[in-house]
């Protein structure tokens, strides 16, 4: 999370040398990094007690939007909570230090009105990682009122990637595309 927090606040401190607008970082996640993503948006400033170590670590660490490609949302176990994913990242803790994390880091249960725009793709057969971990997201995110475009496809492969090959899927980076210009974060040209 750090690293992640850090790449967006490297990115946004450096924008004027890097020739972009700092009001336009965002961050895509696939999978587990659907998670990281998720969790930035949910929790830019905070860092797990890490003090700060320079200027860099005082800019702001919030995306502008997030991208979410068949992402891990729920470490909630009574909520689909991918095994694997919930065991490499809350090996360790148990008791109420276990139950607090669970619930703050399902990005179902943590959506509030200023998480930043987001685009997700899922294939509802995903096998890896249950698909209703977005349809637990995207629902949250409706009664939140959070601005998002949701493409669930009836089949596709977890781990895809750009889906060059995927009959269904292949669609989803020029439909990312068209979102990012509908929502002005980039322009057509």
């Amino acid at each position: 999370m750090w690293d992640g927090q850090r790449a967006i606040r490297y990115v946004r401190y450096n924008a004027a040398r890097f020739n972009i607008n700092p009001n336009r970082v965002g961050i895509f996640g696939f999978s587990s990094g659907g998670h990281l993503a998720v969790t930035i948006g949910l929790h830019p400033d905070y860092n797990f007690g890490l003090l700060n170590q320079d200027n860099l670590d005082t800019t702001n660490a919030r995306p502008n939007f997030l991208g979410l490609g068949y992402p891990v949302i729920s470490m909630d176990p009574q909520q689909y909570a991918s095994r694997a994913s919930w065991k490499h990242l809350l090996y360790g803790y148990t008791g109420n230090e276990l139950i607090n994390l669970e619930s703050f880091l399902s990005g179902q249960k943590q959506v509030n009105s200023n998480i930043p725009p987001i685009f997700l793709f899922e294939s509802v057969d995903d096998e890896r990682i249950s698909s209703q971990n977005s349809l637990l997201f995207v629902k949250a995110l409706q009664d939140a009122g959070v601005p998002h475009k949701a493409l669930l496809f009836e089949y596709g492969k977890h781990g895809v990637g750009l889906a060059k090959y995927e009959p269904a899927e292949h669609v989803w980076p020029e439909l990312f595309y068209n979102w990012l210009i509908e929502e002005k974060i980039i322009s057509a040209d």
